[in-house]
């Protein structure tokens, strides 16, 4: 092999389909390729990623990432400007594999862009796995937990046949106990161990769209209204837009056990901004209303921003 540096790397904090997408992506290509590829994880990941690391026997050390001594980079999992390094090299990019509508694939002139309406990003690095014949129980075994995770275990609305062709594929070969599914899910309430603050920044996403830059926090958790305090949000909310110099802020917290969201925003004006994206009124008192459906930012806040 020789000693060019290649990135594979997703956006900061990634949950488990962008990590997971990072490392099974940079293995495959370092043994398919004869180069090395260095998975790079920005931030930190959350308590349910480090199950499916430890399940999956993976033992894996943070590559920092350093855009000068790049010689290419794959991302995964996002093609969104805004939620790359400031100086993100984009001219050294040359595969984007993604799920995401509304990102800017203008920037990424020199790469192919694999971006698909489906649940999981992890579902097209699995199809990547299969096609290359390379069967390895941990990365595979890894991906199909990512697949389970991003489509809520086929619950969310932007779950494809085609995620579910790969997870079928790759149980057949190495499958997944039903307790060990459930264990994973039951992680995403630790996040809130570390107190409500770092809970909604644990996944909070930045997006550049035509109607407004928007920040948008998601949670998805088993009976979430009994793990969080609702009427806390809002306040905190506003702590964060302050902090990341937004004028809209909001959150979605996605209730595994009654399949349904609550949208809580910071102030009046991301409450109307809210309004108009759902044909809803918001309460003036709370800014927060209940959807008897999973939304999800890929899906429901995003497409409707973009129009």
């Amino acid at each position: 092999m020789n000693n060019t540096r290649n990135y594979v790397i997703s956006y900061r904090n990634p949950d488990t389909d962008g990590a997971a997408c990072s490392i099974a992506l940079a293995e495959l290509l370092t043994v398919s390729e004869n180069q090395r590829y260095d998975p790079v994880l920005l931030g930190n990941i959350n308590e349910e990623t480090t199950f499916v690391l430890n399940y999956a026997g993976i033992d894996f050390a943070p590559v920092p990432f350093c855009a000068e001594d790049a010689s290419s980079v794959v991302v995964v999992d996002t093609h969104h400007r805004s939620q790359l390094p400031e100086d993100f090299p984009f001219h050294k990019v040359r595969l984007v594999v993604d799920h995401h509508s509304g990102g800017d694939d203008h920037l990424f002139e020199n790469a192919l862009v694999d971006n698909r309406p489906i649940g999981a990003a992890a579902s097209i690095v699995a199809e990547m796995y299969f096609d290359r014949g390379c069967l390895k129980k941990n990365m595979l075994t890894m991906l199909g937990f990512a697949i389970l995770s991003n489509t809520l275990n086929f619950s969310a609305p932007s779950t494809s046949d085609f995620d579910e062709k790969m997870f079928q594929k790759i149980t057949d070969l190495y499958p997944l106990p039903d307790e060990s599914v459930a264990a994973m899910f039951a992680e995403r309430a630790a996040v809130l161990q570390q107190g409500l603050h770092a809970a909604l920044l644990s996944d909070f996403k930045k997006f550049e769209t035509k109607r407004a830059d928007v920040g948008i926090s998601q949670l998805e958790i088993y009976d979430l209204q009994a793990h969080i305090a609702i009427h806390e949000i809002p306040s905190i909310l506003r702590q964060i837009a302050e902090e990341q110099g937004l004028k809209y802020c909001m959150f979605n917290g996605v209730d595994l056990k009654t399949k349904t969201s609550i949208v809580i925003c910071a102030d009046p004006q991301t409450a109307a901004l809210a309004g108009e994206i759902f044909h809803t009124d918001f309460p003036e008192s709370g800014y927060c209303h209940t959807f008897d459906r999973i939304l999800l930012r890929k899906t429901d806040f995003i497409p409707a921003l973009n129009r």
